[in-house]
């Protein structure tokens, strides 16, 4: 039998009720990406937010006429607030039905659905939607999830408006020549073929016509992110034991999980990991 395709895998990964069960609870809930920690006392949930906010802010201008598609939307708390902020039009695009359907519902649960709209599928695969229909791509920590990021390149310079058009995003990468055995434990934790370089993501933009806007490094925040989940699942799972309460997020599932956020922590405090911001504009 052939092993799952990176995309089925994903998808799997992110429909397991104990992974839906972690990123919802413990992760931020409504916004699961990395977060940047400004001050360093912040949860998990309001770095997250902070990070959707340093995105927005390099993402300008948004207006209400702007129209801005989400790669790898999760539930949707970007695109909620880029909506409630801005007025403006999001897209998401999102391959998992359960993280889809949550998202749906907590768009009609703050009426944005009008605003935000869902769109399941791959965005290794763009077909669906419109060329030169949106003004602002976005995603955050999504594209690690792919084994051909020549195709999300690509689908991002199809559907992105021909003249005056932005694209944010941000990525788990490794350092160029990183040692492959600081990520193996790293890599064990969700689908990932392999990850790619800050190097991969600027010269493939520049050779599809874009201009490369900078990339904001901030692994520390990464480091701090993993050690700060790693912390509150623990919390989570002792507040269970001593309320009583069954457990809601299987074991094995927690001690991998667990396991390999710190080794990513450890591999982004020693520089093999990388992370930050990408902006691209033509």
């Amino acid at each position: 039998m052939s092993p799952p395709s990176p995309t089925s895998a994903t998808r799997a990964h992110y429909d397991n009720p104990s992974t839906d069960t972690f990123y919802h609870t413990i992760w931020g809930g409504s916004q699961i990406s990395i977060g940047i920690y400004e001050p360093p006392t912040l949860s998990l949930a309001a770095a997250s937010h902070h990070a959707v906010e340093r995105l927005a802010a390099r993402a300008q201008p948004i207006t209400p006429s702007t129209r801005v598609l989400d790669m790898g939307s999760g539930y949707g708390g970007a695109a909620r607030h880029l909506a409630r902020t801005y007025g403006c039009h999001v897209t998401c695009l999102n391959l998992s039905p359960v993280q889809n359907e949550r998202n749906r519902r907590m768009n009609a649960l703050d009426r944005l659905d009008k605003l935000v709209e869902v769109v399941e599928g791959s965005f290794e695969d763009c077909s669906v939607l419109k060329e030169g229909g949106y003004d602002v791509v976005w995603s955050q920590d999504a594209f690690l999830h792919s084994a051909d990021r020549h195709k999300i390149l690509d689908g991002i310079d199809r559907v992105l408006v021909k003249r005056g058009g932005k694209v944010v995003f941000t990525d788990l990468m490794e350092r160029e020549g990183a040692d492959p055995q600081a990520l193996e434990e790293v890599v064990k934790r969700i689908p990932v073929d392999h990850y790619a370089t800050p190097e991969f993501y600027r010269g493939g933009m520049v050779e599809r016509g874009f201009q490369d806007e900078g990339f904001e490094e901030l692994t520390g925040h990464l480091e701090r992110h993993y050690e700060k989940t790693v912390e509150d699942l623990e919390a989570y799972e002792e507040g269970l034991v001593r309320e009583g309460r069954g457990v809601e997020i299987d074991g094995a599932y927690s001690e991998k999980t667990k396991k390999g956020l710190r080794a990513g922590a450890k591999a982004a405090g020693s520089g093999s990991m990388v992370w930050g911001i990408f902006c691209f504009s033509r």
